[in-house]
């Protein structure tokens, strides 16, 4: 399960209290998330401010104040609490007080490429060529510093810039999809909205897949399979009898490396070779007569239910009777 939490979209819930006529504050980013550095600045369409004190509040405490200071910066938590911004602008004649509350959230996502891995395989599965992924969304979203649940948002999927339907609506806060194996990325834009659709947060991803490989590693009798040293290039058994060797297939969308959806073909210096039990699996034996020579092991995997997820894997066996 891999969890990813990239730049976001998403709506700034503001509000307003005794704005004047004259004076009006502006929040960047539009759209904050935790952590956010807030820039805020203040204009009047009659006078220069650059003129005047202004004095600038978070939660009701000063933080900053001097002639001419327009714009003011500050870092929003990194929790859900929300922040209220207030510029206090001394007009001489009159006291302009312009305020926006800041309620910050976030929409992390989790991606589950449905590829095999290995058991005990470090990394996480990748998306794969005509492979299938599950994204699942986690929102943050607050209203009066209060989380609204995941089931009571509404969210809009969209796949290369279409609305999957069937897939959207309120509570479904899950997507899969498959890609179609020919285009190089799949975009997957998604929008949530409370129920007034006051609130909006948004992500925009783009995914790209992963070829499919083959990796190779000695089954030792002893140790059992060496998954810390791939076979690469040239093996030397030296003068060991036999060797046994297994292939796992990365980045096909099967449940196990000898799946039924798999067509696995063995090769021995170019002639077909038939494997027993597990047919991802291959035991190499030295020839009786004596003397060292080598010979080129070549395999391929197609995924018969995703054409586009195939491979081919080879490498030269050296030996030593």
């Amino acid at each position: 399960m891999t969890i990813l939490s990239f730049p976001m979209i998403s709506s700034a819930q503001t509000s307003n209290s005794q704005v004047t006529s004259n004076s009006n504050m502006t929040i960047e980013p539009v759209n904050p998330k935790f952590g956010d550095t807030i820039n805020a600045s203040v204009k009047n369409i009659y006078r220069n401010l650059n003129e005047v004190e202004i004095s600038w509040y978070v939660d009701g405490v000063l933080k900053k104040e001097g002639i001419g200071m327009t714009s003011f910066s500050f870092d929003l938590s990194k929790n859900y609490q929300a922040v209220t911004v207030k510029a206090k602008i001394n007009l001489a004649t009159s006291i302009d007080e312009v305020e926006k509350t800041v309620q910050p959230r976030d929409l992390d996502i989790i991606f589950e490429p449905q590829s095999y891995t290995p058991y005990f395989y470090k990394g996480s599965p990748l998306y794969a060529k005509n492979g299938t992924v599950k994204i699942i969304a986690l929102p943050s979203i607050f209203i009066d510093d209060q989380k609204i649940s995941d089931s009571n948002l509404t969210y809009t999927w969209m796949k290369n810039g279409i609305v999957d339907g069937n897939a959207s609506g309120r509570g479904k806060n899950t997507y899969i999809f498959s890609g179609n194996g020919i285009s190089d990325d799949t975009d997957i834009d998604l929008t949530v909205q409370d129920d007034n659709k006051k609130i909006t947060a948004e992500r925009i991803t783009s995914l790209s897949p992963a070829n499919s490989k083959i990796l190779m590693y000695e089954d030792s009798p002893l140790y059992g399979i060496l998954f810390n040293k791939a076979l690469t290039g040239v093996v030397d058994i030296g003068s060991k009898e036999e060797m046994g060797i297994i292939a796992f297939p990365f980045n096909f969308d099967v449940s196990t490396p000898d799946s039924s959806d798999l067509t696995i073909t063995w090769s021995i210096n170019g002639k077909n070779y038939s494997t027993s039990g597990r047919k991802n699996a291959i035991v190499l034996r030295q020839a009786e007569t004596s003397g060292s020579g080598s010979s080129n092991i070549n395999m391929s995997i197609e995924n018969n239910a995703r054409i586009f997820q195939f491979g081919n894997f080879s490498f030269t066996l050296k030996y030593e009777k």
